[in-house]
């Protein structure tokens, strides 16, 4: 047995869910299974959707403060990057001439 999404591509073993809804065990419930029977139709009360349900005047304002601040932490993200690249490349310099001075 098995649980589908007839509007999406979601599916789900029954045995999946649970251990108590295994073949085994259902069939020691309710008898031996039997194929070939019409699945059972339901009819479709509300369908999830996935659109915002409230359309805020200021969700514009706030979208482009996201994308804002997003920019910033990046700018941020690659001075600190370059800035590490600069301190590793000192220590390098400063090893090779100790190196050099040891010899």
């Amino acid at each position: 047995m098995c649980f589908k999404d007839r509007h999406g591509k979601h599916s789900v073993k029954a045995s999946g869910l649970d251990r108590k809804f295994s073949k085994s065990q259902l069939e020691s419930q309710l008898g031996s299974f039997e194929s070939g029977r019409l699945a059972y139709t339901v009819e479709e009360k509300e369908r999830y959707n996935a659109k915002p349900l409230h359309r805020d005047p200021e969700r514009g304002r706030l979208f482009a403060e996201y994308k804002a601040s997003i920019k910033h932490r990046k700018s941020k993200c690659e001075s600190m990057a370059q800035e590490l690249v600069n301190v590793r490349r000192k220590w390098k310099l400063k090893q090779l001439k100790l190196r050099a001075d040891g010899t």
